[in-house]
């Protein structure tokens, strides 16, 4: 089966667009992993904010105009029910394209009756990162 028709839905490339990725396996704590396959991050580097529980914090690698877009999943460590106490969810904090930092917080889901919580995810979690940038026309 032919399938030609993708090549119509299928967008150009643009050269101002630069899409980062990242994969941060982490230990007990939060603590990033140090072993030689724990850290592959493309474009940035990706290192926890001493003091802030559940944060980290992306340092570009090169300067870019602005942040398109930015996320973070948390994929939990077994197949297991993810405890309540632990964060799940990652937002975003603190953008600084000029000076090439954004970071992320890693949360509790917010409940119907109070707010999310800022806490270290599950020992052994897996962080998985894409960053959108646009590096515009210098």
């Amino acid at each position: 089966m032919s399938h030609g028709d993708l090549r119509q839905v299928m967008a150009p490339v643009n050269a101002r667009i630069v899409e980062l990725t990242g994969v941060v396996k982490l230990g007990n704590g939060g603590a990033i992993g140090t072993g030689a396959t724990d850290v592959d991050c493309i474009g940035f580097s990706l290192a926890k904010v001493g003091g802030e529980a559940g944060r980290y914090r992306a340092t570009l690698h090169h300067k870019f105009r602005k942040l398109r877009y930015a996320h973070c999943v948390v994929e939990g460590a077994a197949d297991a029910a993810a405890a309540a106490a632990k964060g799940q969810v990652a937002m975003l904090r603190n953008v600084d394209v000029a000076n090439k930092t954004l970071d992320f917080q890693i949360v509790t889901p917010s409940l119907a009756a109070g707010a999310s919580v800022d806490v270290e995810p599950e020992d052994g979690a897996t962080l998985r990162f894409i960053i959108v940038l646009d590096a515009g026309k210098y």
